[in-house]
């Protein structure tokens, strides 16, 4: 009888923490966690200039404008396009820039890629879908320009 008991229980124990492994692993895919924020800078501060792509997915979004300067047939790709991170929560963009100026101007950002691909720190997912890494470039300041 208590071999019985102990074999159920092994069972439904086997059986919880099969359940508990797939739901961690379908939030590991649809959620970004700090596993999959960058960690190490760059060394060098840079002045980048970039538009932004409203793309219909959760992906990187902003693009350097450098690649239309010098192609102006170049169509956007998904693997030229970066994430933009904000030092701190102050520098977040302002929602106009999303809603009007993005048709019209382009960001001036001061500050430094990181080393490694990864999904930016204060990223708002759009869709249930977990976006791709891609690299991302965190800006200590801002700038809105013609």
């Amino acid at each position: 009888m208590k071999k019985l008991i102990t074999s159920g229980l092994l069972k439904v124990l086997l059986f919880l923490l099969f359940i508990i492994t797939l739901a961690l692993n379908f939030y590991l895919q649809s959620t970004p966690t700090f596993l999959d924020h960058p960690f190490k800078l760059s060394a060098t501060t840079e002045i980048i200039d970039v538009n932004y792509v409203n793309w219909a997915c959760d992906c990187a979004n902003f693009i350097e404008t450098k690649y239309a300067q010098n192609d102006p047939n170049y169509e956007v790709r998904e693997e030229d396009c970066i994430f933009i991170e904000p030092a701190n929560a102050k520098l977040k963009l302002p929602e106009r820039y999303f809603k009007k100026d993005h048709f019209e101007k382009k960001l001036r950002l001061t500050g430094q890629f990181y080393l490694k691909k990864g999904i930016p720190r204060f990223y708002e997912q759009k869709t249930p879908k977990k976006p791709a890494a891609a690299k991302v470039f965190r800006y200590t300041k801002f700038e809105v320009v013609d």
